[in-house]
């Protein structure tokens, strides 16, 4: 009797270890960080890895401080620029550049010349200066207060944006030369400054 009596304990035992196991097996499982999703309708996780894309008028977000403002001579015009730029030497009034860039007096990248009195046809007045078929320049909506056509060229030693922007009087041209094979000082690829260009661009206006 007794000797059956410990066998049935044995076994009780054993039932109830392995019940302890199986249940601490499913609670670790159920605690893992690894959460396998059978929902194929659901992503595995919330993140967005949709890739941003930047067209020509996109911009860098800069603070206030961060920034300088630059009113033209004929106080026809206004833009801010990067406080990490500065205005090439002898070309106070139309060339920009990094300040990195420095040394040099014919390193611009950035022009900004002013036509007084040139803005009543402005593509005209864009293909006499800078040249190209009329169906290169295309509109380019900046600004509802003036108008402002661009021309993108492109070749294997010189990428460039012209943009001309006119208010039916003036005009004013604002270009980027992103890629120059000709630089004086080796700053061929201008590219990674294309969203400091656009923070002048888009904050360019007629006074």
């Amino acid at each position: 009797m007794i000797k059956k009596f410990i066998i049935i304990s044995i076994g009780l035992f054993f039932i109830i270890a392995l019940f302890s196991i199986i249940l601490l097996v499913i609670n670790q499982i159920n605690s893992s960080p690894l959460n396998i999703n059978t929902n194929s309708d659901v992503p595995m996780n919330d993140k967005d890895d949709t890739p941003i894309s930047y067209t020509d008028n996109d911009s860098i977000t800069y603070f206030q401080e961060d920034l300088k403002t630059y009113t033209h001579p004929s106080g026809k015009f206004s833009y801010n620029y990067p406080d990490i730029w500065e205005f090439v030497p002898k070309r106070e009034d139309m060339g920009l550049r990094p300040k990195a860039y420095g040394g040099f007096s014919k390193n611009e990248i950035v022009t900004i010349l002013y036509f007084p009195d040139k803005g009543s046809d402005l593509k005209k007045q864009a293909m006499e200066y800078d040249g190209a078929a009329s169906e290169e320049w295309i509109s380019v909506d900046i600004s509802s207060e003036y108008e402002t056509i661009l021309y993108k060229h492109q070749s294997n030693n010189l990428e460039y944006y012209s943009y001309w922007n006119g208010n039916g009087k003036d005009a004013v041209k604002v270009m980027f030369r992103k890629f120059n094979s000709y630089s004086v000082d080796g700053h061929t690829d201008n590219s990674s400054y294309l969203e400091d260009f656009n923070t002048i661009l888009n904050s360019f206006k007629f006074i």
